[in-house]
């Protein structure tokens, strides 16, 4: 099996793994509770999230949320900067890139009054920074950008963003940074909720966080139930919380290496597929080296990772959160062209990726497409 699906998934570090099975052995009482078994674990969640924020770069201006996932995340943070700040207006900024997550929580709002604008994709995959400014009005209360889309994996200019908004104080930031974190140099300081999973890092899924900045007052939509954020409600889990931190910690100190591994990856990649004139390569100079999107000429996506999957590679034909057989929103922003955009899939890469798996990858793809 050659998996390359690692933008949906990635495999268990074995050091995360030890953590998680140490910590749920040996701190297993509930954190709300006042004895000396929950205060150990307390103990030990606060200082993994000062962990997390400390590699993210991110000051103590910054509260940390663990939740079950990105999705939720994303749901609280749009949502809860919606309702909490619709005194200020109810106009929300986007973009055709983000993650079902988004888009379900905007489609939400606006069946409830909010009006939501999209800001055009230049052909390059990032956002028009011009149209952003000329959208942006003193009723705009929120901003929500991917930092790399899940899909062409382009790397969108958050900092960039952030300074047409200094001129909008009232205006908050979200960016969804769920293929950003623990894989490329973040370049979302200041934003007010950032968000991402540690299963997009070899961490574990059922966990994901939401880095709120503590000026930022959301309005929750889970109530009852004690825990360290008046924004979540519910017990937490103490292993998933250390574990992550690992997770966090092997990604930022590994990311020099990781990067190198990337470049020969992507470099085999780029040199043997441009001898195939009927293969598209979408994804740009602006992507993330772990994401590359690519079609057949007329052989739909889907049908071009269920060909793949009976050679034994794993790929996927959007993010794995997003409806079946629909067109790719990313690549027809960039293409304007349906059947290009019904053609995409992705290959995604992560620490266990070897250059191997891209060679036989190569030597798989004629088979199957005739090349």
């Amino acid at each position: 099996m050659i998996y390359l699906d690692n933008a949906a998934n990635t495999p268990i570090d074995p050091l995360v793994a030890d953590v998680f099975n140490r910590v749920s052995t040996t701190y297993y009482g509930n954190p709300n509770s006042v004895h000396m078994t929950g205060s150990k674990c307390l103990s030990l969640i606060n200082n993994s999230l000062d962990s997390i924020r400390e590699y993210l770069g991110l000051d103590d201006s910054y509260e940390i949320i663990p939740l079950a996932s990105a999705t939720e995340a994303n749901n609280l943070a749009i949502r809860g900067i919606a309702e909490s700040y619709s005194g200020l207006g109810k106009k929300i900024i986007s973009t055709v890139l983000e993650h079902p997550s988004v888009g379900g929580s905007l489609a939400h709002l606006k069946g409830r009054g909010w009006n939501i604008d999209l800001v055009n994709i230049n052909k390059n995959g990032q956002i028009d920074l011009d149209h952003l400014q000329s959208l942006i009005t003193s009723d705009t209360s929120l901003v929500s950008i991917v930092n790399v889309d899940s899909e062409l994996g382009t790397k969108q200019p958050i900092t960039k963003v952030l300074d047409i908004l200094k001129d909008y104080p009232h205006c908050k930031l979200h960016t969804d940074s769920t293929q950003a974190v623990g894989k490329i140099n973040s370049n979302f300081y200041d934003a007010d909720c950032i968000t991402f999973a540690p299963h997009k890092f070899h961490g574990y899924t059922g966990i994901g966080f939401l880095c709120r900045k503590k000026k930022t007052i959301l309005t929750p939509f889970m109530y009852g139930g004690s825990n360290i954020s008046l924004y979540r409600s519910g017990t937490l889990s103490t292993a998933l919380i250390a574990s992550s931190a690992k997770a966090v910690e092997l990604a930022y100190t590994r990311m020099e290496q990781d990067q190198k591994n990337l470049a020969v990856i992507q470099s085999i990649f780029h040199d043997r597929i441009k001898k195939y004139n009927s293969v598209t390569v979408f994804s740009g100079p602006c992507s993330s080296p772990y994401i590359i999107n690519m079609g057949i000429a007329h052989v739909p996506g889907e049908e071009a990772c269920r060909i793949l999957d009976n050679y034994g590679v794993c790929a996927s034909s959007k993010s794995a959160c997003s409806p079946k057989g629909m067109p790719s929103k990313a690549v027809f922003a960039i293409t304007t062209n349906k059947t290009l955009a019904t053609s995409s899939f992705r290959i995604s890469f992560g620490r266990t990726t070897t250059p191997q798996d891209i060679l036989d990858f190569l030597d798989i793809l004629p088979n199957c497409f005739n090349l």
